[in-house]
């Protein structure tokens, strides 16, 4: 595995000047709490070969009936159909300072529970982790904003208001 430290000064996401360096009124930000690191692997043929061997499920993206997942963060079945025989970043994300679990993050899909496991062998450092949830396929839509009353209700159809950004 990778060892990925944190930022050595972070820096807060902030639009606020004096929360830029060198804004008025800037004071350097501190983390509230240590700093953990994260880790960097991969997936691997064995991967590959599993998600292609893998029953598909009718929540897989481009299944019919379904949307396209997001193109920022596409499932791992669609990564391996788009950009076959290579390998995948996964970023594994502690959860917290006092908590084992950690977030396989670069692993999204619609598996089966079963072959969901069986994917973990594959990656190197997880060959015995335990999966405690498994991962889901996510479908995104979009409303256009002009759709929507200052209310977030939309002008369509009245009685039905949308959650916000």
């Amino acid at each position: 595995l990778d060892q990925q430290p944190g930022d050595a000064t972070p820096q807060p996401f902030a639009f606020a000047p004096a929360s830029r360096p060198g804004g008025p009124g800037f004071e350097p930000w501190t983390p509230p709490s240590q700093q953990i690191f994260c880790y960097a692997t991969r997936t691997t043929a064995a991967t590959e070969a599993l998600i292609v061997a893998a029953p598909r499920s009718k929540y897989e993206a481009g299944a019919e009936g379904v949307g396209a997942s997001p193109r920022y963060c596409p499932s791992l079945e669609t990564k391996v159909q788009r950009f076959p025989n290579r390998t995948h970043l996964v970023w594994l994300e502690p959860e917290g300072l006092d908590t084992d679990v950690v977030y396989p993050n670069g692993l999204s899909n619609s598996l089966n529970p079963e072959d969901q496991e069986r994917m973990l062998r594959t990656i190197p450092g997880l060959e015995r982790a335990t999966m405690l949830r498994p991962g889901y396929g996510v479908e995104y839509d979009y409303v256009d904003p002009r759709e929507l009353r200052p209310s977030l209700e939309t002008r369509r159809g009245a009685g039905l208001f949308l959650a916000g950004p």
